[in-house]
């Protein structure tokens, strides 16, 4: 089943590794390939997923 299967629009989580442009977060306890909307996302900031398509995850950062 691929990843992006697992993860839904809205789905947060944590960068795992500094986001410029690819990297890897864990979302809902999976260990994922995504890419930024835009800016650089720092290692362990909390992310959101913005957009799913063809298995391409994209996250933003979450702002409180």
């Amino acid at each position: 089943q691929p990843e992006s299967d697992l993860i839904q629009l809205g789905d947060t989580g944590i960068a795992l590794t500094r986001l410029a442009q690819i990297g890897n977060a864990e979302i809902n306890g999976h260990i994922v390939e995504v890419k930024s909307a835009g800016d650089f996302i720092e290692e362990k900031s909390p992310i959101v997923v913005t957009r799913i398509s063809q298995g391409t995850i994209t996250v933003s950062p979450l702002h409180p």
